[in-house]
């Protein structure tokens, strides 16, 4: 029988290309980029305030 470390570690996929981006999508942020490959998100206005 295997013991539950081994168990998760079959379901384990170690892929960081989403970490990647991640990484380049912050760095981008923190230089005050744009990053092209991800489309910004919609802006909202705030809700009012109800009853007042």
């Amino acid at each position: 029988m295997a013991s539950p470390i081994e168990t998760t570690r079959g379901y384990l996929h170690p892929d960081t290309r989403h970490l990647t981006d991640a990484a380049a999508r912050a760095n981008a942020f923190l230089d005050g980029q744009e990053n092209p490959t991800r489309e910004a998100p919609a802006k909202t206005r705030p809700a009012a305030a109800p009853g007042r």
